[in-house]
């Protein structure tokens, strides 16, 4: 039985920034995350899963960018490939909770101060 995917959304929102998400072909990628236009581009060739997964992953890489973390572990390893390896095991940890978690955690800050912003 194959897994139902719903849509991507339009757009997400980033510790507070509400970033554009946009789907065409991309050849050899999978995802971008554009901070100069606050744009994720998802290639549209890819599966549903892969889509999700690839937008998961750019939302962590947004995460880095805004926070200046990106460019600190730039700064001091010369490279991105720290932040690849970053972004990968939280996008791992991220869907893999959402998998197994998501529904126990549905509502679980429903009313409190701040549960808008989760």
């Amino acid at each position: 039985m194959s897994r139902l995917y719903k849509e991507l959304p339009q757009t997400v929102t980033v510790l507070g920034h509400v970033i554009t998400v946009l789907q065409s072909p991309l050849g050899d990628m999978e995802g971008e995350f554009d901070p100069n236009t606050m744009t994720i581009h998802i290639d549209s060739t890819s599966t549903s899963a892969k889509k999700w997964r690839a937008l998961v992953h750019e939302q962590v890489h947004a995460a880095l960018e805004l926070t200046g973390v990106a460019q600190a572990l730039e700064e001091c390893t010369g490279s991105a490939a720290v932040e690849e390896i970053i972004v990968r095991v939280m996008e791992t940890l991220i869907i893999q909770m959402v998998q197994k978690q998501g529904k126990l955690m549905q509502g679980a800050w429903a009313g409190e101060p701040g549960a808008s912003d989760i």
